[in-house]
């Protein structure tokens, strides 16, 4: 009887090989291609991508670090070059009310005063102290109406300046050290990490938080793609929010992990990196932490109207 087993098991195997028979294979990986400029939150997802978080869920996720605007992601995220882009929320707001088809989809960076991730700063020199002391000045913003710009105008109205009388430059945020120490601006809007550069040169001092102006916790940036990519692939925008939010939960704790990656994409000394206050990152995209942005920017013509946060932030579906 066991010899009748044997030649049963040594045919079963043969038919194994002649038909190609084989174990289940592990389905194949769904590329995802990513741009965002280099920072914490880009930090975040590139751990996400090393540790293989997106590869255990079946994502093979081309990360694409830019030196431009979010501005110039959108433009990709628009035109297909990109499938998922990561930028400041008044560019994809605005895009909203032109009616491109963008939609929300995970939390970037949170704005939270206890560690603000920009701060208005001016030359270390600077006889500027106060809102009234900016009348009338150049200042700097990373781009023309945009959240900084809208931050900073609500600042001044709040602590008694005249934000119309400023004239508002763009400038990389690379820059924003040099130009306030060459007195070619009076003040800039400078976020981390390049704010601690600014900082550590010795180059600028800190002004005022700012970002504070608008609400107390808030978006600052979000992850998006366009509506027709979520419809047709909800699946890979479901894993692509659950891990980024997993990711920023880590990161927000484990800041020794991911300082060499942020001084890698940033090109910031890993030294400056250790030292300085890291932003914190979001961990959740909901309508309230949407609508402070929508409203400010309304306000100060950033956006040409308010509406509810909801119509840009996808539902799942």
């Amino acid at each position: 009887m066991m010899h009748i087993f044997r030649r049963l098991a040594s045919t079963l195997a043969f038919g194994l090989l002649v038909t190609g028979a084989a174990p289940a294979q592990t389905p194949a990986l769904t590329t995802v291609r990513v741009a965002s400029t280099p920072d914490d939150t880009f930090v975040a997802v590139i751990y996400a991508q090393r540790s293989g978080m997106f590869r255990a869920a079946g994502l093979d996720v081309q990360l694409s670090p830019s030196s431009t605007s979010g501005a110039a992601i959108a433009a990709g995220v628009a035109s297909g070059t990109y499938d998922i882009g990561k930028s400041s929320l008044t560019s994809i707001l605005a895009a909203h009310l032109r009616g491109i088809p963008f939609t929300l989809i995970a939390p970037g960076t949170l704005y939270d005063p206890k560690a603000p991730y920009g701060l208005l700063i001016v030359a270390k020199d600077s006889p500027i102290k106060s809102a009234k002391d900016l009348n009338g000045k150049t200042v700097a913003v990373a781009a023309l109406n945009s959240l900084d710009q809208a931050a900073i105008l609500a600042w001044m109205d709040q602590n008694g300046g005249d934000g119309k009388s400023l004239k508002f430059i763009e400038l990389p945020q690379s820059e924003d050290g040099a130009a306030l120490a060459q007195h070619r601006i009076a003040a800039s809007l400078t976020i981390r990490p390049q704010l601690d550069q600014a900082l550590a040169s010795g180059q600028a001092r800190v002004l005022a938080p700012a970002f504070s102006a608008i609400s107390k916790n808030y978006l600052v940036s979000a992850w998006f793609t366009t509506t027709d990519y979520a419809s047709k692939h909800p699946d890979v925008v479901a894993k692509f929010r659950r891990i980024v939010e997993e990711a920023a939960a880590y990161g927000n704790t484990h800041h020794s992990v991911t300082a060499p990656l942020l001084a890698e994409v940033s090109k910031i000394p890993l030294s400056v990196i250790t030292s300085m206050e890291r932003g914190v990152l979001g961990t959740q995209l909901t309508p309230a932490l949407v609508q402070p942005v929508i409203d400010v920017s309304a306000k100060y013509n950033v956006l040409s109207r308010s509406f509810p946060a909801s119509e840009v932030i996808w539902n799942g579906s």
